[in-house]
């Protein structure tokens, strides 16, 4: 398998996971070390197709591009050596193309916490995904038109996550939920 993909130097890399369950691509931004390879790994688990668990590329038209490779998984033991994991060997279908997201789901693990997503609209949805931007400081106005426009078309919805499981099925529920009430 290739990874990292073909894209553009001018797509915007979002530091994201990203999967889709069914048909319903769903971006996952979050910081190194907030549980974006577990809630993939864990979606994947679920029957989701993976795209990343690293970086999201955006090109211009809105796309999000696979950007496959070995997920990264973190023992509990921080101190212990990472687990690199091929997709493949989840079960997991790989993205081949490009599609437009359908969602954003913004969350970090907490210890003990349930997922309770409140959803985030206007400037602050697009804040969020601007939060996790790569190259903001250094092309502000690309990425403040990408997240625009993300934040204008899809919804976002923020809060933090215990067990990555529970909040990978709750997580594909509301996306089943959502597509179901799309005209």
């Amino acid at each position: 398998m290739i990874y990292g993909g073909q894209v553009s130097i001018n797509a915007l890399y979002l530091h994201a996971g990203v999967v889709a369950f069914d048909d319903t691509v769903v971006l996952l931004p979050g910081r190194s070390g907030t549980g974006k390879s577990t809630l993939a790994a864990a979606a994947l688990a679920l029957g989701a197709t993976y795209w990343s668990d690293e970086y999201a590329p955006v090109d211009q038209a809105g796309l999000v591009h696979p950007y496959p490779r070995p997920l990264v998984l973190r023992p509990v033991d921080r101190r212990a050596v990472k687990d690199l994991v091929e997709p493949e060997e989840l079960g997991a279908r790989v993205a081949v193309e490009a599609r437009a997201p359908d969602a954003v789901v913004v969350t970090a693990y907490e210890p003990g916490a349930t997922w309770r997503p409140k959803p985030v609209e206007g400037a602050a949805a697009a804040l969020a995904i601007i939060d996790h931007a790569v190259l903001a400081r250094s092309r502000p106005q690309a990425t403040l038109a990408a997240a625009a426009r993300i934040a204008r078309t899809v919804p976002v919805v923020r809060g933090p996550r215990g067990d990555a499981r529970t909040a990978a099925r709750a997580i594909g529920d509301w996306l089943h939920e959502i597509d179901a009430s799309d005209p």
